[in-house]
């Protein structure tokens, strides 16, 4: 059985938070929070339960830099096999881990299973673990649950500084993708996208999101690129 390490990072909205923390808790997976000097009721139940890893950030650093944060922490630590990057309104199915386990069984090593969920934030929506919708955050609230093998996480670590809010999961697919590495849609497991905070109404966020959208617009493809060809020749 793989050694999962499910990292969530944590900001607003506490009913969902914890829901979807306790729903990533296994006996086959620790849970990593990146605290991003979350509202007290996180912090409250975060600090108080000792089988949880915290990372805390004095200030909220966002969500990629956070998802930068568990990629660092992940490749410090072998005693994991594979990294589950993890937005606070996602709920996992019981026995979730078992089932990526028989996944990881059956698919070649390149193999990379990710998850996006559009909601109307009003319902608890149904989703393909494995279904990508990389460009259909844009101007929607979205889940994402991204996997990563240790190799994968390499190839992706960092993403780029300047993306803060959005496109951290274009960032890896892409670069991914250009590696060669393939994506498969796995049918009989699923996750439920719960009602969120939307984070376009949080101050500071909204200007944010246009800086992200204009220097990922102008960069990202040049930058991925580049990290590709750096990839290569050190193989």
């Amino acid at each position: 059985m793989k050694n999962f390490l499910v990292g969530i990072p944590a900001y607003l909205g506490v009913g969902h938070t914890i829901e979807a923390i306790e729903s990533a808790q296994s006996e086959n997976s620790e849970v990593l929070v990146i605290d991003n000097n979350s509202e007290k009721g996180i912090k409250d139940y975060i600090y108080s339960h000792d089988n949880l890893k915290v990372i805390t950030n004095e200030k909220n650093e966002y969500v990629n830099p956070a998802w930068n944060q568990l990629m660092e922490y992940f490749l410090e630590h072998k005693e994991y096999d594979v990294l589950c990057i993890m937005n606070s309104d996602l709920i996992l199915p019981p026995k979730w881990d078992k089932a990526l386990d028989l996944f990881y069984d059956f698919m070649p090593n390149n193999a990379i299973p990710v998850g996006t969920t559009i909601d109307d934030k009003t319902k608890i929506s149904e989703c393909d673990l494995t279904k990508v919708e990389v460009n259909a955050v844009d101007g929607g609230i979205a889940g994402i649950f991204i996997c990563l093998t240790r190799k994968q996480c390499e190839a992706v670590y960092p993403i780029p500084h300047y993306i803060k809010i959005w496109w951290g999961d274009n960032w890896c697919f892409e670069v991914l993708r250009m590696l060669g590495h393939k994506t498969f849609i796995y049918e009989n497991l699923k996750l439920y996208h719960a009602v969120s905070q939307n984070v376009s109404k949080t101050e500071g966020i909204s200007a944010l999101i246009e800086i992200d959208r204009e220097m990922w617009n102008t960069h990202s493809e040049q930058d991925k690129k580049n990290r590709v060809e750096i990839i290569k020749n050190d193989v």
